[in-house]
């Protein structure tokens, strides 16, 4: 009954807004890889984190057989595996007894399910969720081989963790971290299983590192130097969004956290709380905005068996007596489910639906002219049939008489290069809205205005 409501809150209309604009541009990619071998003219290997030969390939196959909505509902099938391994996750720490342990399981399953991050995330067409599934699939794999003497576990463990690497770049930074521990784990508790600890998961681990750097390396270099261009963002900005999305699981787990160091379970939540603590700590030391929503995931997965285990030791343990206590639980959780609902349906419309004006584009454009969007990879993924992304310019990236900035942009538009311009002017991302603010005026001088709805407006060629 659990997994059949958290199924329909992700399968429901799926088709709830245009392509977000990391999903248009992953099935682009793949869709020009997969039907024209071409994975070089959007220099993909530079910019996406991630490789395009596996989320992009994946995504596209199933977008051609049924949009974006078949593409939203690969990731959600991952999604549900995710749900499923924190099941496995909290079963497996066997903190307290069995009348605990089984509802905390069922707990950990409600946050990491009913979460507003989660439920968003799962409903995108972007290489996290799939990613994070491999991270956590990974770690369960390493904790059932320290349960036994076989190479099996360790293997998947080593595979699932660079499949997730493959996937999303940025979870590398949990590999040291899981190497290192359960090499001591093993070390300290299961000393007999070392040799196959190194021949069976760090050796496959590092061999296959290793013939990614021999194919890959300047791609990876040129992807680690391009971070280095991302907009840096207050922290204020940063810590509110944190704080926004993921309240409840906070001050949850915060709760959680202090009973289980009270009943001197400490091992296990302070890895839990470390590893959920990573991709915030990442980004609010980079001052980094982007995906933060989608990351926000990572932390409610691995708080998520925390906050099942305190609520569950409040729910059944004699010390807390209280009926105030235990009706308190209760409530939080329900109150849970409420705010989380709200919160996924914000989110899935932070972005807006360019379905109009791409309706537009696409009746009025032929092959071969020129567009410049605001909106971005949407365009070209609506598009793509009836003229080819080359002919497709966004905001992101242009190499126009030489130059790569403003500049190449500005002269663009007084050359009269594109045959048609869209812009938004409620996009308010500062870079966005300051070369929007640069060309307006030489673009209502050059083009005139054809089609306008809401904040989008399109302007042809004169």
């Amino acid at each position: 009954m659990l997994i059949a409501v958290i199924t329909f809150l992700r399968i429901f209309n799926l088709n709830y807004n245009s392509p977000f604009n990391d999903e248009a541009i992953y099935i682009v990619v793949g869709k020009m890889g997969l039907l024209e071998n071409d994975f070089v003219t959007f220099g993909a290997r530079s910019w996406m984190a991630g490789s395009p030969l596996v989320y992009p390939i994946m995504t596209s196959l199933v977008f051609q057989t049924g949009g974006i909505t078949a593409s939203r509902l690969l990731n959600i099938m991952f999604s549900l595996l995710i749900v499923e391994e924190v099941f496995i996750l909290t079963r497996h720490l066997n903190l307290f007894s069995k009348k605990i342990n089984q509802t905390a399981a069922y707990l950990a399953v409600i946050i990491a399910g009913f979460s507003g991050v989660g439920i968003y995330s799962s409903r995108l067409a972007t290489y996290d969720i799939p990613s994070f599934f491999l991270l956590i699939f990974s770690i369960n794999e390493m904790i059932k081989a320290g349960k036994t003497s076989t190479g099996k576990h360790y293997f998947l463990s080593a595979l699932g963790l660079l499949l997730s690497y493959f996937c999303k770049i940025v979870t590398a930074i949990y590999f040291p971290f899981i190497v290192v521990a359960s090499y001591i784990f093993t070390r300290k508790y299961q000393k007999q299983n070392l040799h196959i600890w190194f021949k069976y998961f760090l050796i496959p681990l590092l061999s296959g590192f290793a013939v990614y750097l021999v194919f890959d390396m300047e791609s990876l270099k040129a992807y680690v130097s391009g971070q280095i261009d991302y907009e840096i963002y207050p922290l204020t900005e940063i810590i509110e969004t944190i704080w926004n999305d993921m309240k409840l699981v906070l001050i949850f787990g915060l709760i959680s956290a202090i009973i289980l160091i009270l009943k001197k379970k400490f091992y296990a939540a302070s890895m839990l709380v470390f590893l959920a603590s990573v991709l915030p700590a990442f980004h609010l030391y980079y001052h980094r905005f982007t995906t933060l929503d989608k990351h926000l995931y990572f932390s409610v997965v691995f708080l998520s068996p925390i906050i099942g285990y305190g609520l569950s030791y409040i729910i059944h343990s004699q010390s807390f007596p209280s009926i105030f206590l235990k009706a308190t639980a209760y409530y939080g959780i329900l109150y849970f489910l409420v705010s989380s609902i709200i919160t996924f349906k914000q989110l899935e419309h932070s972005w807006p639906d360019t379905t109009m004006i791409d309706s537009f584009l696409s009746e009025n454009s032929k092959q071969g002219d020129k567009i410049l969007t605001q909106a971005g990879a949407s365009t070209m993924l609506a598009l793509y049939e009836k003229n080819h992304p080359v002919n497709i310019t966004t905001f992101d990236w242009i190499n126009y008489s030489g130059f790569t900035d403003e500049n190449g942009y500005l002269q663009a538009v007084k050359d009269k290069y594109f045959q048609y311009i869209e812009l938004n002017t409620a996009d308010d991302t500062p870079k966005k809205e300051s070369l929007r603010e640069i060309l307006l005026p030489e673009v209502e001088k050059q083009y005139n205005l054809v089609y306008q709805v809401g904040d989008f407006s399109i302007y042809e060629k004169k």
